[in-house]
């Protein structure tokens, strides 16, 4: 694991990028802050032979510290969560996720989980239609009632067809309704409409396996649908309100798209209040693939997470990008854990949140091949937590103003620390780098290149706290150093 405190002149900012180990395999996919710490929600796997699947969160501090776990789930049954944004708290200060679960039957049933702040089940719902039902993700409406949408085969028993219904604060049923037609509907996304109604995200078998948007009024009557992208398979549509008016939706295109030599392009459209394409962006890569998770609105600029295998090794990274609402990128940011092999790297980002001083918190999957050697769970996944500042950075350096990739941990020594003025540097295998040091303003204060091996600095700094980084051969390592 790796931590960062970064001290800012107004306030403090902590930042960190860490993993948590288990015996499960797990899937991160939505994350939360809470009042004084964060939630993240995803699957875990226990048992590859009995298939126990369940669902599970992990509180931690504001420090990125676990302060407990909790599963919710029968054992032996596969319970399975919503898309990611999924877990969202309630108008009561609690939180609540949906999902679906296996009946004894082997039957799909829609599932819906509410607990308090400790993680404590307050109560579950398990509504069973008849058919196989699956809940993929809701709203807490103004009035706190709670949207979910899904899909469900109750009406045709063959296709399934997109799902809405509404339930009170305590899970009792409001109301429902059902759209599609002769082939596979499903709603994947839903978000509030500056009028009271609900966006829908989706994708659609009967419009030819295309990304599909439906506005709904508050009571999910559909007012206008549009559908979007190619012959082939499209993935689900994801949607994001724009405050300005309109909307933003993201996918992934499985066909060639006209007038581009590439497969499997990740897209970002702006639209009119009538879903009519304003502007369309393509995110192309020099390797292999980019794609886009979840995207939000904060203070007039869209930030979107994902995955990027945009490299020489093949390796999947974190991707989190921050850009105007007409379209032009400010920074775009590059992540991996630490601690996940090098070369089979399998990180990305499912989710974020903007948090109360002004940073992000952002969770997904990390690849960790170091697991129990009697653990049934192969090619392990772990919890990935990563807070990073307002400009989507570890730490405060110009570097990382301007983009720069997170890079692996560097086993580098540096002494004494504390120092009067004199400090050593030792680098691995013989390699040459570099070293900076920061103030706690994130200025640059000294620069040097360093040999291979060992090299002594004589510094004339004032006394006081600083920040180094250290660099060779790709990799990085980050602290803090005190001049006495």
């Amino acid at each position: 694991m790796i931590f960062f405190v970064t001290v800012w002149a107004t306030a403090q900012t902590v930042t960190f990028n860490r993993s948590y180990e288990d015996d499960d395999g797990n899937l991160p996919l939505s994350v939360y802050q809470t009042n004084n710490g964060y939630f993240s929600l995803g699957s875990g796997w226990f048992d590859l032979i009995d298939g126990w699947r369940a669902l599970k969160i992990m509180k931690y501090d504001l420090n990125g510290n676990l302060l407990l776990t909790r599963y919710f789930g029968e054992e032996y049954w596969g319970c399975f969560p919503g898309y990611n944004g999924n877990l969202q708290m309630t108008d009561d200060g609690n939180y609540l996720f949906s999902g679906y679960k296996v009946d004894t039957f082997d039957n799909f049933n829609f599932w819906l989980v509410k607990f308090d702040e400790n993680g404590d089940t307050l109560w579950t719902k398990t509504i069973d239609l008849g058919g196989e039902e699956f809940y993929y993700n809701n709203q807490v409406s103004n009035n706190g009632d709670i949207i979910c949408i899904g899909s469900t085969t109750r009406a045709s028993n063959v296709q399934e067809q997109l799902y809405i219904a509404c339930y009170d604060r305590n899970g009792n049923f409001k109301w429902e309704k059902l759209h599609g037609n002769s082939g596979y509907d499903g709603g994947y996304y839903i978000e509030k409409t500056l009028d009271n109604g609900f966006i829908v995200g989706g994708a659609s078998e009967s419009r030819g396996w295309d990304g599909w948007l439906v506005k709904m009024d508050s009571v999910a009557n559909i007012q206008w649908q549009r559908s979007f992208g190619t012959t082939g398979y499209d993935s689900p549509l994801g949607v994001v309100v724009n405050p300005e008016g309109g909307y933003f939706v993201w996918g992934n295109y499985d066909s060639l798209v006209p007038g581009s030599p590439l497969v499997g392009l990740s897209y970002l459209y702006k639209l009119d209040s009538l879903g009519m394409v304003a502007w369309e962006q393509y995110y192309p890569t020099d390797y292999n693939s980019k794609g886009i998770t979840r995207a939000r609105i904060y203070d007039g600029y869209l930030y979107f997470c994902g995955i990027t295998d945009d490299n020489l090794e093949n390796d999947f990274q974190g991707w989190f990008v921050k850009m105007t609402l007409d379209g032009s990128i400010l920074w775009e940011r590059k992540f991996y854990n630490p601690n996940s092999p090098e070369n089979v790297r399998g990180d990305w980002f499912e989710d974020f949140q903007r948090t109360q001083d002004g940073g992000f918190i952002l969770t997904g999957p990390s690849s960790n091949l170091n697991r129990n050697p009697n653990s049934p769970i192969r090619n392990r996944t772990d919890f990935w937590l990563v807070k990073l500042d307002s400009n989507g950075c570890l730490y405060p350096t110009t570097a990382c103003v301007n983009g720069i990739t997170e890079t692996a941990t560097l086993q580098a020594k540096l002494y004494p620390n504390p120092t009067t003025g004199t400090l050593t540097i030792e680098l691995p295998n013989g390699q040459g780098g570099n070293m900076a040091l920061y103030n706690l303003l994130g200025q640059s204060v000294y620069q040097t290149t360093l040999a291979g091996g060992q090299t002594t600095l004589a510094l004339n700094l004032p006394p006081g706290l600083y920040l180094y980084r250290i660099t060779s051969g790709g990799k990085a390592v980050n602290g803090k150093l005190l001049v006495e």
